[in-house]
């Protein structure tokens, strides 16, 4: 049983000592330097309570195998990590409105924890080409996408560019290479193999400035048509890829297929600019559960389930906002026996689903039997409590309580009705709800009741006030009924 969705920090891009173009972390060859580089994600991670990372690297995944090794014995604990591969592709596309020289599209492909790296090569990377040489009366010579092919193509470079002679071979050759997007697509798509286990997403932070009336705009719209997400952390950018700039969500919808959520990440080369920590603070906060469905639930609700603000967008709860209940293993009598549970709870809405007679009204009756409004379930006949302990013997349960303050409390259930006196807790039974809502009279009276408990100055100014609307009421429906005969 999971807590279900809460807003958790996700860095979706953090590069690796093997991300070839810029790297700052230091010889990947080096076991030191890995050492060094998960140790300072176990670090930061932790200090900044991030729970998922996409780990990045340019055409491969190499950096992304090594950091899964680093799990298997126990390190990175606590932390989803993904693979994230960001493309050169071939398109030279963006001009900003001033004037600005067009820059080569960089585009990544995400993919599910749950894919075996092994998948990703032999049945994606390793299928992909890029062009190495061209001549007018033949085919381009491609090579497929790996290193010892990239490594080529840079030597290749670097014999024609005298320039290209101070960096490493592989370096020249991942500078240089580029891969059709069309053809990104199509292996992706080739056997189904990665249905619903990947994600496309355009880099744009500036989408919101684009002409989308110049020569290239087809291009672009057609990049972003294609992308499941755009990495933006621009809220203007943000508000268009949502739908919200355009007349209506309909035209948006015929121009850009769907809404795009907006992802961000740090972007990190080494440990001196904001590794895990993005400039601003603009931190990329996703609801859902830690995990790959979670995370698709953007798809779905991609304004609703996705932040990328400094702090937590859960507004605040109050101190004793439930957290989790532990319940004891306890021998209850000789045919009944309670397992033990460490239940973790959402500070919103909590679901508790199952078949009849599956535990879901005891549940419930333990954690109210805490509090003093829970007293009443122990006369009540269809209660767990009245069922449990009602002329028996049978022996208490051990419940514990944990508050989101960190606070503590427990109780024997089925002893005497000790509670937790400091928290504001409301109980209705399910016999209770179908009341109300059969009767939305008694039910509006009980929300009044609740509202101003406490309060009775409040309650006093409402009662005048509705007094007032009622009084004032009744002199117009006489005015009203007179205008409509004689009008």
């Amino acid at each position: 049983m999971t807590r279900g969705s809460t807003w958790n920090k996700w860095d979706f891009h953090l590069h690796t000592p093997y991300s070839i173009l810029n790297n700052q972390f230091g010889d990947p060859n080096d076991d030191s330097t890995w050492e060094r580089y998960v140790q300072a994600i176990e670090e930061k991670a932790a200090a900044l309570n991030i729970a998922a990372i996409g780990i990045t690297d340019y055409f491969l995944i190499d950096g992304y195998k090594r950091l899964l090794e680093f799990q298997a014995n126990g390190r990175l604990a606590n932390i989803l990590l993904f693979p994230n591969i960001e493309f050169r592709i071939d398109k030279f596309i963006y001009r900003s409105q001033a004037g600005g020289q067009p820059k080569r599209v960089n585009y990544h492909v995400l993919f599910s924890p749950d894919v075996p790296p092994a998948q990703i090569e032999e049945h994606f990377l390793h299928d992909l080409e890029f062009v190495s040489e061209d001549q007018p009366y033949d085919r381009s010579h491609v090579r497929k996408l790996k290193r010892a092919n990239l490594e080529k193509f840079g030597e290749t470079l670097q014999r024609q560019q005298a320039e290209f002679r101070e960096k490493s071979a592989l370096e020249i050759g991942c500078m240089n290479a580029t891969v059709d997007i069309e053809k990104v697509k199509e292996q992706l798509h080739k056997d189904g193999r990665f249905r619903g286990r990947y994600l496309l997403v355009l880099a744009e932070e500036n989408l919101s400035l684009i002409d989308w009336a110049s020569q290239d705009s087809a291009a672009r719209k057609h990049l972003v048509q294609m992308s499941h997400a755009v990495f933006s952390s621009n809220p203007k950018s943000r508000s268009f890829l949502l739908g919200k700039s355009h007349p209506t969500m309909e035209d948006f919808l015929e121009e850009f297929k769907s809404p795009k959520p907006c992802i961000w990440g740090c972007d990190c080369h080494g440990y001196k600019e904001r590794f895990l920590e993005p400039d601003e603070q603009r931190f990329c906060w996703i609801k859902g559960e830690v995990s790959w469905e979670g995370l698709k639930q953007i798809l779905y609700e991609p304004d609703a389930r996705v932040r990328i603000q400094p702090h937590d967008p859960e507004p605040s709860k109050s101190t004793y906002t439930l957290d989790r209940i532990h319940i004891t293993e306890t021998q209850i009598n000789d045919s009944l026996r309670v397992c033990e549970a460490d239940i973790a709870l959402n500070p919103n809405l909590v679901a508790i689903i199952g078949g009849r007679g599956s535990g879901k009204t005891a549940l419930l009756d333990l954690i109210a039997d805490c509090f003093p409004d829970g007293e009443k379930i122990r006369e009540m006949e269809t209660s767990f409590h009245y069922r449990l302990y009602h002329k028996t013997s049978a022996k208490p349960i051990q419940v514990k309580l944990q508050f989101q303050s960190g606070e503590q409390t427990g109780k024997a259930f089925g002893a005497e009705h000790e509670v937790f006196g400091r928290a504001d807790i409301l109980y209705l039974t399910q016999n209770h709800i179908d009341d109300y809502t059969a009767n939305p009279t008694l039910l509006y009276s009980h929300i009044i009741e609740l509202v101003f408990e406490n309060r009775p100055d409040e309650q006093r100014a409402y009662v005048e006030f509705s007094e007032h609307i009622a009084r004032r009421q009744r002199e117009i429906d006489p005015l009203v009924d007179q205008q409509l005969r004689t009008g």
